[in-house]
């Protein structure tokens, strides 16, 4: 049985969001599994049923569970691609902008040096989903950690590579610091969808291991 407790914080939708988000990390809830109905999750985390149906909510425009018609709510598979669905969730970036530019000259202190500047790239992602001040969006971008970093180390590893996706970053901060929502979330799914057609091209160029005849003596 899936173990919860009840929630005592003040925003309630964002303790649910932890508690549920939590659940996936740990792999109690999987992709595929459903979830408690919202009568038993109200139940179970003591609050209302409004409170749960605004977390699942948010959590259904994060790409993290889905709702069928007449089924329920069941966890989706997190992927890169769910996280790109989810960048319209940085339009409540804040002021806290220092440690994105801190970030950018790591990155860009770590080209000049000769790196990948990996580190700085990890940090600049971290950065955004930080000042957002979207817990859900913050642990989303913890869960795909991983998928992400070794997405952008084999990108990074492309020749001139790390000085594009600077500046990509570079106007994504632009548009953040200009207050323009819109521009950057386009800047986001554009960087984005460049990581994803890179990752394929760096994997087309990795050297594939001989398949030649087996020796039948």
């Amino acid at each position: 049985p899936v173990l919860l407790h009840q929630v005592k914080k003040t925003k309630l939708y964002e303790e649910i969001i932890r508690q549920l988000t939590d659940l996936m990390r740990r792999g109690a809830l999987r992709p595929g599994d459903r979830l408690p109905s919202e009568r038993d999750l109200a139940a179970s985390l003591g609050v209302s049923r409004t409170a749960i149906r605004e977390a699942l909510r948010s959590m259904e425009s994060m790409g993290m569970i889905e709702s069928r018609v007449g089924g329920g709510t069941f966890v989706r598979k997190v992927t890169l691609g769910s996280v790109i669905d989810s960048v319209s969730s940085i339009l409540s970036l804040d002021r806290k902008r220092q440690s994105i530019e801190a970030a950018l000259t790591l990155m860009q202190e770590e080209i000049d040096a000769g790196g990948t500047g990996l580190a700085g790239d990890d940090a600049f992602h971290a950065a955004l989903s930080k000042a957002s001040n979207n817990e859900a969006l913050s642990m989303l971008m913890g869960m795909c950690g991983d998928l992400l970093s070794s997405t952008r180390l084999a990108t990074l590893q492309i020749p001139g590579q790390p000085a594009k996706s600077l500046e990509d970053h570079r106007a994504i901060f632009e548009a953040v610091s200009a207050g323009d929502e819109t521009l950057a979330v386009q800047r986001m799914q554009e960087h984005l969808s460049k990581a994803q057609l890179n990752l394929r091209k760096a994997r087309q160029a990795t050297p594939q291991p001989a398949t030649g005849p087996r020796d039948s003596g």
